[in-house]
Formats: structure tokens, sequence, C-alpha cells
């Protein structure tokens, strides 16, 4: 599993996830905003319920609810998982941060193409994929 530099590590993200999620307490935002920024502000790597690394900017609305809920739209997710095979080809129109992109490979699609028209955020699809072989 290889993430983009720019992001923590896989146990130095979960380990953020996990006191996010931890019972609160005084100051626990700024406590986490701090460890955030240790090292200058990262995407944290989450790994989903597909089982897949996403590196997160949790600025961004949808990465956030990934970050949050380690999903998007469950009810595309489901629709994907039943009815993707190995051998079709995945075009991902819009393709936005790419999730439903790694989620088609996450179900074995071997076959992904990928296409976002925004400059922002096609360079943000190229720092947070994390494909488990290429395209």
């Amino acid at each position: 599993m290889q993430l983009e530099p720019h992001s923590y590590s896989s146990r130095f993200s979960d380990l953020l996830r996990a006191y996010y999620f931890a019972p609160n307490h005084p100051c626990k935002l700024r406590i986490f905003g701090w460890l955030e920024n240790i090292w200058s502000p990262k995407r944290i790597a989450v790994k989903t319920n597909a089982g897949f690394r996403f590196a997160v900017d949790r600025r961004d609305y949808i990465q956030n609810t990934v970050f949050t809920t380690r999903h998007w739209e469950p009810e595309i997710e489901s629709i994907l998982k039943e009815n993707l095979r190995s051998t079709d080809v995945f075009f991902d129109i819009g393709a936005n941060v790419g999730y439903f992109s790694l989620y088609a490979i996450a179900q074995g699609c071997e076959s992904v193409v990928s296409f976002e028209p925004s400059d922002e955020l096609r360079l943000s699809l190229i720092h947070i994929s994390e494909p488990t072989r290429p395209y």
C-alpha cells in the first residue's frame, strides 16, 4: 500500500480517527486540531467500509463524510456491489474526489477510467488515490 506523501501514515491516521471518536472532553477539538497539524496539515488515511484506504481532506464535505462514516452514498455502493463484475470497464464521469473509482477497484473491477473536468478536483484525485492495482 502506498499513500501519497501528503497524507499521514496509516497508523497515525488511525490514531487521529480513534481520538476524534473517543468520548468528548474539554478542548477535545482544539487538541485534535493540534494533533492534525503536528507535522503540517496532511490528509488522514481512512480505511473505508469497502476495505480501501482513502486519504481525506476534512475541509471537503464528501471527504469529511468518508472520514466520519467510512463510506459515501451507500445506496450507490450497494448498486455497484451487486452489479460490477471484474471484466467490466467502470467509467467514473465527474469523478470528483475519486471515491467511486476506488470503490470499483476494491470490488474487483479490473478496468477503471475516471474523468474529472475541474483542475482543482483532478489534482485532488491524483493525491488521494490509492489503487490496489494499476489502472
